[in-house]
């Protein structure tokens, strides 16, 4: 299966990765949510926009993998505050 984004509803997008990764357009831009591997800013094209921000859900390696990735990217990346301190 070739890495891509799916659309599921209209404006909210699928890409599966260590986790599932989901982008949600929003008046701000596109929110990713949770970062997965970081695989899915290898295809980051296939978005209508760029990403504006990328929310971690939790810290666990298989949905915060690629957050340093997106952040090299010039992404935002936002955590929980009970996540916040973990490395």
């Amino acid at each position: 299966m070739p890495y891509q984004w799916n659309e599921i509803l209209p404006g909210l997008w699928r890409f599966v990765d260590s986790c599932n990764v989901y982008a949600v357009l929003a008046p701000g831009g596109i929110l990713i949510i949770d970062a997965g591997s970081g695989r899915w800013l290898d295809h980051v094209d296939q978005l209508p926009e760029h990403p504006a921000a990328v929310l971690l859900t939790h810290y666990y390696r298989d949905h915060s993998g690629g957050a340093v990735r997106a952040s090299a990217a010039g992404i935002p990346v936002h955590v929980g505050e009970h996540d916040h301190d973990k490395s």
